[in-house]
């Protein structure tokens, strides 16, 4: 007896028990016995979210509720005008907030929607329906609840929006960050889009004058470098096409390449490419540095529709065409030129055709101006491929449509004869290369005083 009560007395207590597994049937959370009976799905599904559940010290996840904004039928559109769409659509989703504009390298034009930004990504139903979900840029400033899904089937895509009206939520306006804020730094990247070389202590001074709302102080100096190292990204991006352009021959060449005018010919006129060229001030290259020589010499080439054009509106105005052409001399501490060619009209108009950046203003590099310039014009003239009306949006074909119309441009085309004199200060150089053309070369009586070269030009009309 003594002994058996010491040994009780002293023996451990028996661990706790492991409660029995409930069946799914009696699961406390009905959303999750849906989910377990998807095959694969519930790890990838995206319409729920984790909370936690108050006193339990657990997680349980809230079912998202989706609002169809936008539906097509993937049979009637073709791959580019359903992107359009999709982007037109949450475009407006976002500019009801009053977020138009977003400075971050979270919003990569890979993988965004306009400013949305891409969260989750995956695929159902045997690898035939792709679901993509995107989230407010100010998600993580503000907690926007606010999502978009965009849910690709063989038959349909389907466009949807989740946690409210975008409108109600003002991003922008409820950003109270310890650093800069959405005003601050839009008012900093609008600053480093005007002027792309202003370092950052130059942009913070710039804005107590430009901005009272968006004045910095110095202790956030070190937030201003960073969006303006990420606006100097994008813009130059922008006015890059993409490429990453530095201070070598080799990035310069690479740029060139990239946004090459007979590739934009080639794919224009392909009727089987979605690509069409409708913005008659995008910059193209229409003479580059050969290959082999990219990294130890220079030469680019660069204009636009609305440029090469101009050749036809001098013809249009039925007065002999006189060019005009100068250069700037040395353009940085290299040897770099860069020169440009217009055609002139009434009162004393300089209009762009060209500007070139070569090693310098020399006779050789006014020809292969000229010449990237003449081979372009013919090249849009004779073989540029017309929309018709179902691009609407077009403003670069119903000029060429039009001029083709003209008969003093079609006798231009026809006689490959654009020039009749031409002009400018450097009088030797200029004059040699007007004769190289067949072109009249006058003399430009401002040599030497400093003038403009194409003041004088009413005197060829």
């Amino acid at each position: 007896m003594q002994v058996d009560s010491i040994c009780n007395a002293d023996a451990a207590p028996d661990p706790p028990r492991t409660p029995p597994r409930k069946e799914a049937g009696a699961n406390e959370f009905p959303s999750e016995i849906n989910d377990d009976a998807e095959e694969n799905e519930a790890s990838e599904d995206d319409d729920e979210d984790e909370s936690a559940s108050v006193g339990s010290g657990k997680r349980r996840r809230v079912r998202r509720k989706w609002t169809v904004i936008g539906d097509w039928d993937a049979g009637h559109y073709i791959p580019s005008e359903l992107d359009a769409n999709i982007l037109r659509v949450a475009t407006e989703r976002m500019e009801e907030s009053g977020l138009v504009e977003w400075p971050s390298t979270r919003v990569k034009p890979t993988r965004s929607i306009g400013l949305w930004c891409l969260g989750k990504s995956y695929l159902k139903d045997m690898g035939q329906t792709s679901v993509e979900t995107y989230y407010c840029p100010l998600s993580n400033r503000t907690k926007c609840p606010v999502q978009i899904r965009v849910t690709r089937s063989l038959t349909a895509v389907v466009l949807e929006t989740s946690g409210g009206a975008h409108s109600q939520a003002l991003c922008h306006a409820n950003d109270q960050s310890k650093k800069l804020n959405y005003k601050q730094r839009i008012a900093v990247a609008k600053v480093v889009k005007v002027n792309p070389k202003a370092t950052p202590t130059d942009v913070r001074r710039a804005l107590h004058h430009l901005s009272p709302s968006g004045k910095i102080t110095a202790e956030h100096l070190r937030s201003v470098r960073s969006v303006v190292k990420i606006q100097k990204k994008i813009t130059m991006s922008v006015l890059a096409g993409g490429a990453e352009v530095d201070n070598t021959f080799a990035s310069i060449a690479a740029f060139g390449s990239g946004i090459w005018f007979g590739d934009i010919l080639r794919r224009h006129n392909d009727v089987a490419d979605d690509y069409h060229f409708d913005d008659p001030h995008k910059v193209f290259c229409i003479g580059n540095v050969a290959p082999e020589a990219a990294g130890e010499e220079i030469f680019l080439n660069l204009a636009n529709m609305w440029g090469i054009l101009n050749l036809a509106r001098a013809h249009e105005s039925g007065w002999k065409v006189c060019m005009s052409g100068d250069g700037t001399g040395r353009l940085c501490s290299k040897q770099i030129t860069l020169i440009s060619l217009g055609v002139n009209s009434i009162p004393a108009k300089f209009n762009t055709l060209n500007y070139c950046i070569g090693p310098v203003e020399n006779m050789d590099m006014f020809s292969q101006s000229w010449d990237g310039v003449k081979r372009t014009f013919l090249a849009v003239m004779r073989t540029w491929r017309c929309c018709s009306m179902a691009y609407n949006h077009c403003k670069t074909c119903p000029l060429v449509t039009h001029f083709r119309t003209v008969k003093a441009v079609d006798e231009a085309v026809q006689a490959e004869r654009l020039i009749h004199s031409a002009k400018s200060d450097n009088t030797d150089l200029f004059r040699n290369f007007a004769r190289s053309i067949g072109a009249v070369a006058l003399q430009d009586e401002c040599h030497g005083h400093g003038e403009p070269y194409f003041q004088y030009a009413l005197a060829v009309f």
